[in-house]
């Protein structure tokens, strides 16, 4: 038998030409898979963040939103479908902005009847206490003509009599007037405002009023209180209320506190009395139009009715803190210019 012999060496090196022939192929491969996979990855990738993106502003709120995927498969077929969701979402937003506005003037309509209503009710409850306040001084000023008429040539006695005639006259004509305020609506000059500035001048106003009711005025005034946005003459004319207020309320005399201050973004200005107080009860009807605690013929019971109307016009708020025995103070909220 024959048997044919190769060399060694040249079986050592036609293996290790596989070897590295081998080797090659399975790099080629591996590289070719990888770049095909990057190139999948890309493919897939681009399009499902861009979808992504899309959902995420699609739930902030951006409707005008929409995708721009062309890939030729399903991935398209979803961008499509996600427009499409979002014109729709669109569209039920709009129609349901128009539905709120509706409502919303519906609504704004429905208050503003609820606010006819309300003041021909107080013009109601208004009519008897301004029959009251009118009533009583004309009594006094026929009385004062009966008499002028059955004494024609008394002077001094006349003039006494016309006194009390022009006295009767300026109460009738307070009542009306602030009747006017508190019913009308008010045109407001609504402005920077030196709010310090306002209770000062209110004060030199009052001042022989307090001065003749032996009442001490201490004032406290923030010199860096930030001016409001308000009306000067109708924020004097709602301290010149409290002011008299609290005169009343010391008919022995006593110490008005006039205190301004910041608090939680609003300026605050406080008027606090040592008076009689007021009790928890009348606390809550202060603000009642003809509500008074006074003798009949002393205020007219609107003073701080007029007041908080305007103040609530101003957009700001009166707190009240009182007792019996212990005075009383009204702080007075307002906007502050930011």
């Amino acid at each position: 038998m024959l048997v044919e012999r190769w060399p060694e060496g040249v079986m050592f090196a036609s293996a290790r030409e596989y070897r590295r022939t081998f080797l090659f192929l399975g790099l080629g491969a591996g590289a070719l898979a990888l770049a095909l996979s990057l190139l999948l990855s890309r493919r897939l990738t681009g399009p499902l963040m861009a979808l992504r993106e899309g959902a995420l502003k699609l739930g902030r709120g951006d409707l005008d939103h929409r995708l721009s995927v062309h890939t030729g498969d399903e991935i398209e077929d979803v961008a499509e479908a996600f427009n499409q969701m979002a014109e729709q979402l669109q569209g039920l937003y709009r129609n349901l902005e128009e539905k709120v506005r509706k409502k919303t003037e519906e609504l704004e309509e429905a208050y503003r009847e609820l606010v006819r209503a309300d003041k021909m009710a107080a013009l109601g409850t208004l009519a008897a206490g301004v029959a009251h306040e009118i009533n009583n001084p004309l009594d006094g000023i026929q009385g004062c003509v009966a008499r002028i008429r059955k004494h024609p040539d008394d002077p001094e006695r006349t003039l006494t009599y016309l006194d009390l005639v022009e006295e009767g006259l300026e109460r009738i004509g307070r009542v009306v007037g602030q009747l006017l305020d508190l019913s009308r609506s008010r045109e407001l000059s609504i402005s920077p405002t030196d709010l310090n500035r306002v209770l000062e001048d209110t004060l030199v106003l009052a001042d022989y009023q307090l001065r003749k009711g032996d009442v001490k005025v201490v004032r406290e005034l923030d010199p860096e209180l930030p001016r409001v946005l308000g009306d000067g003459h109708y924020l004097g004319q709602v301290f010149l209320n409290l002011f008299l207020n609290a005169l009343a309320a010391m008919p022995e005399g006593g110490t008005l506190t006039v205190r301004t201050f910041t608090r939680d973004g609003w300026a605050c200005a406080e008027v606090r009395d040592t008076g009689v107080g007021i009790s928890e009860e009348d606390i809550g009807r202060i603000f009642d139009p003809f509500f008074s605690k006074r003798p009949s013929g002393e205020g007219t019971g609107l003073g701080l009715s007029v007041s908080y109307a305007i103040i609530k016009e101003h957009g700001g708020n009166i707190e009240v803190e009182s007792a019996p025995g212990r005075g009383a103070t009204f702080r007075v909220l307002l906007r502050t210019v930011r």
